[in-house]
């Protein structure tokens, strides 16, 4: 179990670089963090401080939500890289 536990903050801190490094990490609320938003390198700190304490299924379940959003997040990089206002033509009568 601590080895998943390992394996799910590892991917989680990977997936937290990647994310940043195209500036669409998001925030979640997380039972873990109280009820307002929180970055996802604040989850990844709890992430790691609930594997440390032995609390494993804890540490995975939210090592699978920061690589879950921060997926997310690069898709969303992706799909709005060229974004650009739209401004639809005034209908004429």
């Amino acid at each position: 179990m601590s080895r998943d536990a390992n394996r799910a903050v590892s991917a989680a801190q990977h997936a937290v670089e990647q994310v940043e490094a195209v500036g669409y990490a998001w925030r979640l609320i997380d039972p873990a963090s109280g009820p307002d938003p929180v970055d996802l390198d604040k989850l990844l700190e709890l992430a790691k401080r609930a594997r440390d304490t032995g609390r494993y299924k804890e540490a995975i379940r939210i090592g699978r939500r920061i690589v879950d959003a921060a997926r997310l997040g690069i898709k969303q990089a992706r799909a709005q890289q060229n974004a650009a206002p739209y401004y639809p033509a005034p209908q004429l009568e």
